[in-house]
């Protein structure tokens, strides 16, 4: 497997690298960039009409040399001249080829279901593909259960030939959304974004309801609930503070460690902020702080039950450019590298052979874990050790 990048940016005139443009400055482009292991430009896609067109998420590699990509699109020419959707807002799943071709598309409403244009994506077993962000409860494709109303935390699942199959959605009364995830090694999930309910998924709102709080919410990996909590302060204008998403979290140690800004309410502690800046007297616009949250984890977990000895690599430590064995011929198999932190920064989907030949030669130094997961089979994690 060639080392690659695949790359999603947003272009709002030609020139230098960008061969054309549709429209004018105000209505971007999807841009699909891809280069070889140097950084050097093997091509580059531009899709898109004269609306505005922006990439979600990042470039899914679903198999060897087709690359998965979501855009966000209020265009109805050029690329998306039979796009077949009556809405303004839709949602374009294009596959590309190792040359920049388009092997497979289709088009989705994006106002009621699956309509943020800044949700993540990812791969997950079976050859299937995520994106997160939020639908209407209200949706008659996949509604949320009865008594949510609003915008709903949203996961879309999307087979290997781009159907959208399901829509979990999690949230209250009130409004919420997702905006990035992680997948830790015994395949649960952790999402995080914003929430206002004080109900259902949710265990309360810091704000009665006015204002948002953040949130993380566990699944399995079916997307079963585990846990959900809000978390924050009491600040009127919620933790985002009317601007946009600012952020990221890990898993280190047993640990979710969140990066984020805060708003103090005006007297410390405020619920879960114990520290920050206070002007006497506050500005009339109140500034955000830089804020690091620590959650610990249970450690009473009911692990998976793993086949062990089933997934070796070789040789290890490695350069990068090593095999994965299975001792049987692995079925349909999602093989994914994670690093110290938990988060996957290398998937792929393995088919139905013993051996396969993996190039990470990009990767630093370090210790990475690498996981399997089949159709009910969940091989035993091992450490990657890159040396160079």
């Amino acid at each position: 497997m060639m080392a690659v990048f695949c790359l999603q940016v947003q272009s709002t005139q030609a020139g230098g690298d960008i061969p054309f443009h549709y429209g004018d400055i105000f209505s971007p482009d999807a841009n699909i960039i891809k280069t070889d292991a140097e950084g050097n430009i093997e091509w580059l896609k531009n899709l898109g009409g004269t609306g505005i067109d922006a990439c979600i998420g990042s470039p899914l590699e679903t198999s060897p040399g087709v690359y998965l990509v979501h855009i966000y699109s209020t265009s109805d020419d050029n690329d998306l001249a039979d796009n077949g959707i009556d809405a303004f807002q839709k949602r374009w799943v294009v596959a590309l080829n190792n040359l920049g071709g388009i092997e497979n598309e289709t088009f989705y409403e994006a106002e009621e279901n699956l309509r943020r244009s800044d949700g993540q994506t990812g791969i997950i077993s079976g050859n299937r593909t995520i994106t997160i962000g939020s639908s209407e409860a209200s949706s008659t494709l996949f509604p949320a259960p009865e008594g949510h109303l609003g915008e709903e935390g949203a996961i879309g699942i999307f087979s290997a030939d781009l159907e959208l199959t399901d829509v979990k959605m999690f949230g209250g009364s009130g409004s919420e959304r997702f905006y990035k995830y992680f997948q830790d090694v015994n395949q649960n999930y952790y999402f995080i974004g914003y929430s206002y309910s004080t109900d259902y998924d949710l265990p309360s709102n810091y704000s009665g309801g006015e204002a948002n709080d953040y949130w993380i919410l566990k699944t399995d990996s079916n997307f079963n609930k585990i846990w959900s909590r809000n978390f924050g302060g009491s600040y009127e204008s919620g933790e985002l503070s009317g601007v946009g998403w600012d952020g990221d979290f890990v898993l280190f140690n047993n640990q979710i460690i969140c990066f984020l800004p805060s708003v103090p309410q005006g007297e410390l502690p405020d619920f879960d902020i114990q520290c920050g800046f206070i002007p006497d007297p506050p500005p009339p616009f109140r500034e955000r702080d830089a804020w690091m949250v620590a959650f610990d984890l249970p450690t009473n977990i009911n692990e998976p039950q793993i086949t062990q000895q089933e997934l070796t690599i070789f040789p290890n430590p490695n350069n990068g450019i090593f095999q994965i064995q299975f001792k049987l011929k692995s079925p349909e198999t999602l093989l994914s590298v994670y690093n110290l932190n938990g988060e996957i920064i290398y998937s792929t989907q393995l088919y139905g052979k013993n051996t396969y030949d993996i190039n990470l030669f990009e990767l630093t130094n370090g210790i990475y874990y690498i996981s399997a997961i089949g159709n009910d089979l969940i091989y035993e994690t091992q450490l990657l050790i890159i040396q160079k």
